[in-house]
């Protein structure tokens, strides 16, 4: 789901009223849940991920960076999430790298 941030503000209470790039609703409870759950399985869903277009167009505009390298760095930070990770120096790693390599194919 993406959507502009007007929309994000009417999201049901439960939701975080943030201003944010990204907001992730996993299927699991950590990395060892989904690793338990998952074993053997050809694909699952891992939950939700509610992107802000706005939000990635002003910090993309504020970084001088394309729309779709901070698509591809928001969208990976969310993935990573939804995966098991939480704010660690490892999840950032990886985030960094998937939007290098990414970026780099135009």
């Amino acid at each position: 789901l993406a959507d502009s941030s007007p929309r994000l503000s009417a999201c049901p209470t439960a939701w975080p009223r943030v201003s944010t790039d990204i907001l992730s609703f996993g299927a699991f409870e950590g990395l060892d849940a989904l690793r338990q759950v998952t074993s053997g399985m050809e694909s699952i869903d891992l939950g939700q991920l509610v992107v802000s277009s706005d939000f990635i167009d002003r910090t993309a505009k504020e970084d001088g960076v394309s729309w779709k390298r901070e698509f591809t760095y928001v969208f990976s930070h969310g993935i990573l999430h939804l995966v098991g990770f939480d704010h660690e120096e490892t999840m950032f790693e990886i985030q960094d790298a998937v939007t290098e390599k990414l970026a780099a194919r135009g």
